[in-house]
Protein backbone atom coordinates (compact mmCIF):
# COMPACT_ATOMS: atom_id res chain seq x y z
CA UNK A 1 0.00 0.00 0.00
CA UNK A 2 0.81 3.67 -0.31
CA UNK A 3 -0.66 6.90 -0.05
CA UNK A 4 -0.39 9.71 -2.30
CA UNK A 5 1.37 13.34 -1.47
CA UNK A 6 -0.69 16.18 -1.08
CA UNK A 7 -0.24 17.72 -4.73
CA UNK A 8 1.12 20.18 -6.45
CA UNK A 9 3.65 21.49 -4.18
CA UNK A 10 5.99 18.23 -4.22
CA UNK A 11 5.07 17.00 -8.11
CA UNK A 12 5.27 20.08 -10.06
CA UNK A 13 9.66 20.72 -9.33
CA UNK A 14 9.48 16.68 -10.80
CA UNK A 15 7.38 16.93 -13.40
CA UNK A 16 10.06 18.40 -15.76
CA UNK A 17 12.29 15.80 -15.23
CA UNK A 18 10.44 12.78 -16.08
CA UNK A 19 8.91 11.45 -19.34
CA UNK A 20 5.65 11.24 -20.42
CA UNK A 21 4.29 7.63 -18.72
CA UNK A 22 5.75 8.92 -15.04
CA UNK A 23 3.60 12.06 -15.34
CA UNK A 24 0.53 10.18 -16.19
CA UNK A 25 1.30 7.55 -13.49
CA UNK A 26 1.24 10.85 -11.21
CA UNK A 27 -1.52 12.31 -12.60
CA UNK A 28 -3.77 9.15 -12.07
CA UNK A 29 -2.71 8.76 -8.64
CA UNK A 30 -3.41 12.34 -7.86
CA UNK A 31 -7.10 12.11 -9.78
CA UNK A 32 -8.30 8.71 -8.50
CA UNK A 33 -7.01 9.05 -4.51
CA UNK A 34 -7.43 11.55 -2.11
CA UNK A 35 -4.38 13.27 -0.14
CA UNK A 36 -3.26 10.70 2.79
CA UNK A 37 -5.60 7.68 1.14
CA UNK A 38 -4.09 4.24 0.48
CA UNK A 39 -4.08 2.81 -2.76
CA UNK A 40 -2.65 -0.59 -4.47
CA UNK A 41 -1.52 -1.06 -8.06
CA UNK A 42 -4.91 -3.06 -8.78
CA UNK A 43 -6.93 -0.31 -6.85
CA UNK A 44 -5.59 2.31 -9.02
CA UNK A 45 -5.77 0.34 -11.95
CA UNK A 46 -9.69 0.05 -11.26
CA UNK A 47 -10.54 3.06 -10.58
CA UNK A 48 -8.03 4.62 -13.30
CA UNK A 49 -9.02 1.89 -16.53
CA UNK A 50 -5.07 1.85 -16.91
CA UNK A 51 -4.23 -2.02 -16.81
CA UNK A 52 -2.36 -3.09 -13.64
CA UNK A 53 0.83 -4.02 -15.39
CA UNK A 54 0.81 -0.47 -17.34
CA UNK A 55 0.91 1.50 -14.35
CA UNK A 56 3.49 -1.02 -12.63
CA UNK A 57 5.85 0.08 -15.80
CA UNK A 58 4.74 3.77 -15.44
CA UNK A 59 5.94 3.85 -11.65
CA UNK A 60 9.11 1.77 -12.68
CA UNK A 61 10.26 5.36 -14.88
CA UNK A 62 9.46 7.10 -12.03
CA UNK A 63 11.28 5.27 -9.24
CA UNK A 64 14.32 5.61 -11.64
CA UNK A 65 13.93 9.36 -12.18
CA UNK A 66 13.33 10.12 -8.16
CA UNK A 67 16.25 7.74 -7.35
CA UNK A 68 18.63 9.51 -9.67
CA UNK A 69 17.60 12.73 -7.76
CA UNK A 70 18.87 11.35 -4.35
CA UNK A 71 18.34 13.40 -1.26
CA UNK A 72 17.03 16.11 -3.51
CA UNK A 73 14.02 13.77 -4.82
CA UNK A 74 10.54 14.74 -2.78
CA UNK A 75 9.24 11.99 -1.01
CA UNK A 76 5.87 11.38 -3.23
CA UNK A 77 4.24 8.36 -1.96
CA UNK A 78 4.77 6.63 1.88
CA UNK A 79 4.17 2.86 2.67
CA UNK A 80 2.18 1.32 5.37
Amino acid sequence: MATVDDGETTFMPLMNRIGENAAEFLRKAKKHTKAGESFTFASLATASGVPERKLKAWHRNLSRTVNNLGDKAPVLFTEK
